[in-house]
């Protein structure tokens, strides 16, 4: 364990990025969710079955909170702090809780001045109550700026020493650099890579589950409206027919299964299926 201490000691993989996950918290993770479904006498059948519950279960927990990070806002402690008004609509909920948690702890920061004189201002920073200090280097020109606690090189996360800098120096909105897209709302947008460098392809069914969950939103509230008067009843009744219509005479759409019809399939035990051709002996 000494000679591989680089691998797992803190104070050498502090500067790594792990974005705040420790040794093997995702695999524990999914198989403690797999062992809640299965029992040692299932056999490979039930067993897959049961694996395909566990990853959908997962999928839409997944689109849930890509549902609820475009329709709700978190909630700020300041209202009118224009660095937490530039990140709460752009982080994620989580990454916002994260760094709200940052910034509301440079309150408890005490900042000592080391040097202003040169392009590089370094200051020392203690916390009260707490032991330990910490060097802050930050260049006014680029406001590029870095600390030795090595919290945003780990999470990607500024930090509460880091934050009372930009505080004192009047920077009140986060520069490009220190925003992440992994910790944005628009994490997904682009193509994703796999560790070897091929494009990851998207699931067909996780693609079809998040357009029927964008549009029956938009229905719901549709209907909402349409329902308070008979006109305008009709009037949405009469384009819902039209646009039925079109879709189902349309030859260059090639119609999906329904999320309905998906459901229904995966309780179908699949058999073997027949080639053809001729037979050989």
């Amino acid at each position: 364990m000494y000679s591989i201490k680089e691998k797992w000691a803190w104070c050498y993989v502090k500067n790594a990025c792990t974005l705040g996950m420790r040794s093997t918290q995702l695999s524990e993770s999914v198989n403690a969710d797999v062992k809640r479904c299965t029992t040692p006498n299932l056999d490979i059948n039930k067993f897959f079955t049961t694996f395909d519950k566990v990853v959908s279960k997962k999928r839409d927990k997944e689109l849930k909170l890509k549902f609820d990070t475009r329709q709700k806002i978190p909630r700020m402690v300041n209202q009118s702090a224009p660095i937490l008004c530039q990140l709460v609509v752009t982080y994620t909920p989580s990454a916002f809780d994260m760094f709200q948690a940052q910034w509301d702890l440079q309150f408890s920061v005490i900042l000592t001045p080391r040097d202003e004189n040169g392009p590089l201002y370094i200051y020392i920073v203690h916390m009260i109550d707490e032991e330990g200090e910490w060097r802050v280097e930050f260049k006014p020109d680029t406001h590029e700026i870095s600390c030795t606690c090595g919290m945003f090189e780990t999470i990607r996360i500024m930090c509460c020493h880091v934050l009372k800098v930009y505080e004192s120096k009047d920077v009140r909105i986060m520069p490009k650099q220190y925003i992440i897209k992994r910790w944005t709302r628009e994490a997904r947008s682009n193509v994703a890579y796999d560790v070897r460098g091929s494009e990851i392809q998207r699931d067909p069914k996780l693609e079809i589950t998040r357009r029927f969950m964008y549009l029956m939103y938009k229905m719901v509230r549709l209907a909402t409206k349409a329902t308070k008067t008979h006109e305008s009843f009709e009037l949405v009744d009469k384009y819902i027919i039209e646009i039925e219509n079109k879709i189902l005479n349309n030859e260059d759409v090639v119609p999906e299964p329904s999320i309905a019809l998906m459901v229904e399939s995966e309780n179908i035990p699949k058999g073997f299926k027949k080639r053809e051709g001729r037979k050989r002996k």
